[in-house]
């Protein structure tokens, strides 16, 4: 060993002395050129690197040392558990089910009650078109269409109109009433000498200066 950083070993192929500087791997012997790897035994030796431990500072009374304060949180920070993103669907399916339900309750409403139900879907039908502004019928019924002489009939309307008129025609006579509004109800008295087996009634439906006329008759029994 001729220093700190030099090692000495011999030659495998001749047997010469070699010298390996530093951190020197492999060299070229000076004598039979032979390329010779330095033996592990001649290599320098690297020191281990030293290890730093760092102890944190102690906790006095349940506080932190502002001087020293240590490398870790005195306390666990709270573990927050990730939310579920909400889905729209839900506020769809319960719309969906109430629809289903309310074409439900029309279907057997129009099983029991067919006038009721007849009113019920023109009524809905009316607040649709109510911005409309041509004259729209709805609705123009009479309950009952088969009366005899002496009796009364319903007459019930719905329209959008601003007012209605309704006039009773029979043989060479005419009678008229005028309603206010686009919605209503009357009854009917039909006189017995009325001479007739029918009577025509006609409502017109006036708003913004148009007009639109619906009939229907009903039978008289004279039997």
């Amino acid at each position: 060993m001729t220093s700190a950083s030099a090692q000495t070993f011999a030659c495998p192929a001749c047997g010469a002395a070699l010298v390996a500087q530093g951190n020197q791997t492999q060299l070229a012997c000076p004598y039979c050129r032979t390329t010779v790897v330095v033996p592990e035994a001649v290599r320098p030796k690297e020191l281990a690197q030293p290890v730093v431990v760092v102890v944190p500072s102690p906790v006095v009374n349940n506080f932190y040392n502002y001087q020293n304060p240590p490398a870790y949180p005195l306390y666990p920070s709270p573990t927050i558990a990730p939310v579920g993103r909400k889905s729209g669907y839900g506020c769809l399916g319960v719309l969906v089910a109430l629809f289903i339900v309310a074409i439900l309750a029309v279907g057997a409403l129009a099983l029991i009650f067919p006038r009721i139900s007849r009113q019920v879907v023109a009524e809905a039908q009316l607040l649709i078109i109510q911005s409309n502004r041509s004259p729209q019928v709805l609705l123009f019924t009479a309950n009952p269409y088969n009366v005899r002489p002496g009796q009364s009939t319903v007459l019930n309307w719905v329209t959008n109109a601003d007012h209605v008129k309704i006039e009773m025609i029979s043989v060479g006579q005419t009678t008229t009433w005028n309603y206010p509004g686009g919605t209503g109800t009357t009854v009917i008295p039909l006189t017995a000498n009325n001479n007739v087996d029918s009577l025509e009634f006609r409502l017109t439906a006036f708003k913004s200066g148009l007009q639109n006329t619906i009939a229907l008759r009903i039978v008289v029994d004279r039997r």
